[in-house]
């Protein structure tokens, strides 16, 4: 694993991110087009999470 691999695991960078980062880069995408993929993802999982916690929450009391 290089350095720069390990940095980016460090900053929370899951492999599969990692791997994404590498491609996009091979193939001459700007950095900012990569951030904003890698954020869309992250958007959409804390937008799931939102809605489980929600709907935990308005069901939590009813039972």
């Amino acid at each position: 694993m290089t350095v720069k691999n390990q940095e980016l695991i460090a900053a929370g960078f899951s492999s599969k991110d990692i791997e994404r980062i590498k491609r996009y880069q091979s193939t001459g995408d700007s950095q900012d087009k990569i951030l904003k993929e890698l954020s869309n993802h992250f958007l959409a999982v804390a937008w799931i999470a939102a809605g489980l916690a929600i709907i935990t929450l308005v069901m939590l009391p009813t039972y």
